[in-house]
């Protein structure tokens, strides 16, 4: 059992910078905010009679519309991944394993320079209250290595359930033509249970129950797809304080760069994250790090900026915007819009000119 609090502000905002990575018990508060206007609280169901009709006569008459609704969606709430689904750039699997009452189907997968997805929809029957939640076991390398990630955005319409992982792509897989994973899956059946009630424009604490669980595993090979990378190694100094870029990598998923930066205050700020743009012509993208070590006096991040950024441009601008820093206790979630008590926001820019 476990609880969480997450405001639908937080969710929004690292979702549309492409940097959310949730935690097995938060997907489904991300679902909910978000990607599930066909899921029909008890409190609400006499309200939705007409979406349940639709629903229905979509699944007597085509089986898989529904499934294939739900797939196109879960691939468009990241901007970057619905970029590659869109542009045809993923390979189709459409492998099944059913075990139980739970089916599984790896719809596709796609791997680039940056990062390796996979998108897959699960199908089932659950207890009155309960859902079918899938969460990643492991994804490994033929050489045994685990490569990081999990799953990063859903969409759910009645009983079927549709979901994209993103895992990190390790740097020697870059020159490879095909990536071969072991992508092991989690079925089990969940029930979140609201403790109590909050006001609408905030996400309630959630009790997760946990029941089952079976693992399914499917061996994937996935064509790699190209990307650019710019090696940068350049120090800019901005406020009184050092930021160094060395690398940035664009591919059609997602673009990451490597940062390096002075902590300003370890002890008494326990994380900061860099905020980030790129901009290329009249366009501007969006990102930001996170992989702060606390106590590190000296941090270097992946920042990732989770749009798709053209890769054949002659001059890039990428710009640290602000350096943010936050102190907080007992387990809070840490997000740009806390209270100013709790954050240090030194604003730069540091600014990085990247020409061909």
């Amino acid at each position: 059992m476990s609880r969480t609090e997450y405001s639908v502000s937080d969710i929004e905002a690292m979702l549309r910078g492409g940097t959310f990575r949730p935690s097995e018990n938060l997907q489904i508060r991300l679902q909910a905010a978000f990607t599930r206007p066909a899921v029909i609280p008890s409190f609400h169901r006499s309200a939705m009679v007409a979406a349940i009709a639709v629903a229905l006569i979509a699944l007597v008459f085509v089986g898989v519309v529904v499934a294939l609704s739900t797939k196109e969606k879960a691939a468009k709430v990241i901007y970057g991944v619905g970029a590659v689904y869109e542009a045809g750039l993923v390979h189709p699997i459409n492998e099944t394993q059913q075990i139980g009452d739970i089916a599984i189907t790896i719809d596709w997968a796609y791997a680039d320079w940056n990062q390796i997805l996979v998108g897959y929809t699960t199908q089932g029957k659950a207890n009155e209250n309960e859902r079918i939640e899938v969460n990643t076991v492991s994804a490994v390398l033929p050489n045994g290595d685990a490569v990081e990630g999990g799953p990063t955005a859903g969409y759910s319409e009645e009983s079927v359930d549709s979901s994209v992982a993103a895992f990190k792509t390790p740097q020697e897989l870059r020159e490879l033509d095909t990536v071969n994973v072991q992508l092991v899956l989690r079925g089990q059946y969940v029930q979140y249970r609201t403790l109590f009630e909050v006001p609408a424009d905030q996400a309630a604490p959630i009790e997760t129950i946990i029941r089952g669980g079976e693992d399914f595993s499917f061996n994937l090979s996935i064509p790699m797809t190209r990307g650019r990378i710019i090696e940068v190694g350049k120090m800019v100094e901005a406020r009184g304080y050092q930021v160094s870029l060395e690398q940035v990598v664009i591919a059609p998923s997602m673009t990451t760069a490597g940062l390096c930066f002075e902590v300003p205050d370890p002890i008494h700020y326990h994380d900061w994250i860099p905020i980030a743009t790129l901009k290329t012509g009249i366009n501007s993208y969006s990102g930001a790090g996170g992989q702060y070590q606390i106590g590190e006096t000296h941090s270097c991040q992946r920042i990732e900026i989770g749009e798709s950024v053209p890769l054949d441009r002659n001059r890039y601008v990428f710009r640290v915007d602000e350096l943010v820093g936050f102190t907080y206790h007992g387990g809070e979630i840490v997000t740009t819009d806390m209270p100013p008590d709790k954050q240090w926001r030194i604003k730069g820019p540091w600014v990085f000119v990247l020409e061909n």
